[in-house]
């Protein structure tokens, strides 16, 4: 399985309180695009990774 591309720019963390919406948020506010998400049993966001495409 080949792996995921990923630039070699600038990377963060964050945490929140409400992951779920923080991360409908992103996406709304700012374009950000889901690339890896991991919900844990419960339906929780244990983990995700965006990304924002470059301007043309």
């Amino acid at each position: 399985m080949p792996d995921a591309y990923r630039s070699k720019g600038l990377s963060s963390a964050l945490s929140y309180q409400d992951p779920k919406a923080a991360f409908r948020w992103l996406e709304a506010a700012f374009g950000f695009e889901p690339m890896f998400v991991i919900l844990d049993a419960d339906g929780n966001l244990a983990h995700s990774e965006m990304s924002q495409s470059s301007p043309d």
